[in-house]
């Protein structure tokens, strides 16, 4: 009796062998994927640091989701923005309720996706994608962002 191919086990199979492939060259993977990463990263420091010293912020935010930024789109961030510029002491509440150490990940999402509104982006997918960029902005190794 023969034995039939598992599709799912074939599936896996090629998808290890696609990502062998990709990160066999680490560097031109680090090129075309970590270090615009990176550089997005310390903008959203730059932004955080800003925000902790009572700072204009609202240049640096803007600066934060510009080229290289290709994890977020136009239409997502653009209202958070201009948001941020009509409210920004609201805006920096939601913020900083990111950085919070006396909460989880989970509960610091749910805090700022409940001060900013729901329609500054909208959509929950859209507005947690904001949210993980900064968390990625703040910690790129434990909230990588692919």
């Amino acid at each position: 009796m023969s034995e039939k191919a598992n599709p799912t086990e074939e599936k896996w199979r090629e998808a290890t062998k696609i990502c062998e492939r990709i990160l066999s060259d680490r560097v031109t993977f680090d090129k075309e994927e970590t270090n615009y990463k990176l550089e997005i990263s310390n903008r959203v420091k730059t932004l955080f640091d800003a925000l902790e010293k009572d700072e204009d912020f609202v240049p640096l935010l803007k600066k934060a989701f510009s080229s290289p930024n290709n994890l977020t789109s136009f239409y997502a961030h653009t209202p958070l923005i201009e948001w941020a510029a009509a409210y920004p002491d609201d805006a920096r509440k939601a913020l900083l309720d990111l950085t919070s150490r006396k909460h989880s990940v989970e509960n610091r999402i749910n805090l700022f996706l409940n001060t900013v509104p729901a329609d500054k982006p909208s959509g929950f997918g859209t507005r947690l994608t904001i949210a993980s960029f900064f968390l990625m902005g703040l910690n790129p190794q434990n909230h990588p962002m692919y």
